[in-house]
């Protein structure tokens, strides 16, 4: 009977722990229950990039990507509990949904779109490589359930035109 009584009394300890420290920290529940309501710092800016002789420009601002024939897209922010309705009218083509998140150490930025249900979205994240002996940020944009690694996005024209099929040491690609 003894026994029995500590043992409740331990599991109430606990859940009133428990509970109290949900309510001392609801910023973190929230957050962790949303989307991103804004692209990282890190990956604002221009970035520019190679593939068959033909420059790509990619602009990220704080809630939208332009491409290169100016095109975009708008990052918003929702549960991460709520998803449009199946067989709902895409009303919202431009509109995009993002996560963040750590793979091996790494910080990335996933973007899907408003209406996916499915699939690993696009993958985006900034990491700084030693060219010409300086560090350089070089946007990494990749796919896949391995985050292969497709293009690399640099700020500068130049460095895209030299270094954008360069394969870094660290990063994944596909066979």
């Amino acid at each position: 009977m003894k026994i029995k009584r500590v043992v409740i009394l331990v599991l109430v300890a606990m859940m009133v722990f428990t509970t109290g420290q949900a309510i001392v920290n609801p910023a973190t529940a929230n957050a962790a229950g949303r989307t991103i309501r804004q692209f990282p710092k890190a990956l604002r800016g221009t970035w520019y990039t190679y593939n068959q002789h033909h420059l790509y420009r990619l602009k990220i601002a704080a809630t939208v990507i332009t491409d290169n024939d100016g095109r975009t897209i708008h990052l918003h922010s929702r549960k991460l509990s709520s998803y449009p309705k199946p067989g709902t009218k895409a009303t919202h083509p431009t509109w995009v949904t993002g996560l963040n998140f750590t793979n091996q150490k790494e910080k990335w930025t996933q973007v899907y779109g408003w209406y996916q249900t499915a699939g690993a979205g696009d993958l985006y994240r900034v990491a700084h490589y030693k060219i010409h002996g300086k560090k350089t940020p070089v946007l990494q944009v990749a796919s896949g359930a391995g985050i292969w690694t497709d293009v690399h996005g640099f700020h500068s024209k130049s460095l895209a035109r030299h270094y954008t099929h360069k394969h870094f040491r660290g990063e994944r690609y596909r066979n």
